[in-house]
């Protein structure tokens, strides 16, 4: 008689380490350099007109799904008085974008998360593009020559229904037990 209730205990404790151990993160990262391989800009990447562009290709990263990507922008120089926007794409699908007046001191991080994104020859190509621009007179966003990024693909998994059905079944009985030896 003794035995059962600590049997139940024994059940309801490995239920409950089942659904905690089956709810995990993985992160795959894939990072390098930003260093415009393709670009129109003057020396420097100083982004003045609508469609200037700065682009960099990876090929064989490895990483074939993305939806977060991390930017660490070497700022040297801001416009003096207004500020413009950039676009971020990623494989030609826009991400997300920034502004200069969104840029303070000298590295910025910048964070964005989206739609997962497949690649499926694992190539990557990261642009970043003007699409409002600054006033005649009121200077460019000057960036050192390599910035640092990564591209993230996180995975959340949930847990499986079979161990919360096993976790309610574990408590159903425990109460169960209580009523019997209530009685």
């Amino acid at each position: 008689m003794k035995l059962k209730f600590p049997l139940l205990v024994t059940i309801l404790y490995f239920s409950i380490t089942a659904l905690f151990s089956n709810t995990a993160t993985a992160t795959l990262i894939y990072s390098d350099k930003f260093e415009a391989t393709n670009d129109p800009l003057v020396v420097g990447y100083q982004f003045y007109f609508v469609g200037h562009y700065a682009q960099e290709d990876y090929l064989d990263t490895g990483l074939n799904l993305a939806n977060q990507l991390e930017f660490d922008l070497d700022v040297k120089a801001l416009p003096n008085s207004s500020s413009f926007d950039l676009e971020v794409l990623l494989n030609g699908i826009l991400i997300g974008g920034f502004a200069t007046s969104d840029l303070t001191e000298n590295i910025n991080n910048l964070v964005f998360n989206f739609t997962e994104i497949e690649s499926v020859s694992e190539n990557w190509s990261l642009t970043m593009r003007v699409v409002t621009p600054s006033c005649g007179g009121c200077g460019s966003l000057w960036l050192e020559d390599i910035h640092d990024f990564s591209l993230i693909y996180s995975t959340i998994n949930v847990s499986e229904p079979s161990t919360i059905v096993i976790m309610i079944l574990g408590m159903l009985g425990m109460i169960n037990r209580k009523k019997q030896l209530v009685s």
